[in-house]
């Protein structure tokens, strides 16, 4: 059974699809059975997908589903070695359902001010 990594923030624009999409491709290119759930309504996905198949590259396979999304991702466990899962950047039935059975949350933040910027350069 594959693990489930789950790309997920409640604010949008933090490159959350851009790191999925980073890390299928990483993954691909080192052999692993990649499947990616697009939870999130835009075509962020679907567009880097297209991209790929023009530039010769094989498609990563994409699974659209919305609202609870934990069955769809247990199911897909089980026929890839790492499931990404795109979340939309706000509270939703697709986060909320995502975390409770992903096994790993990689969340992402973008600092809103110069404070918060000049503070992660001392962590």
């Amino acid at each position: 059974m594959g693990r489930a990594l789950l790309v997920a923030s409640d604010k949008g624009g933090v490159g959350k699809s851009t790191t999925a999409t980073n890390l299928a491709s990483y993954l691909v290119n080192n052999s692993r059975t990649v499947i990616i759930l697009k939870t999130d309504k835009n075509n962020d996905i679907l567009s880097w997908n297209e991209k790929r198949k023009q530039n010769g590259l094989l498609p990563v396979p994409v699974y659209e589903e919305y609202g609870d999304v934990s069955e769809v991702i247990k199911r897909l466990k089980k026929i890839c070695e790492v499931l990404i899962i795109d979340c939309p950047g706000h509270d939703s039935k697709e986060f909320r359902s995502a975390l409770t059975v992903a096994d790993i949350l990689l969340t992402l933040v973008k600092p809103s001010s110069d404070f918060e910027a000049e503070t992660l350069t001392h962590v």
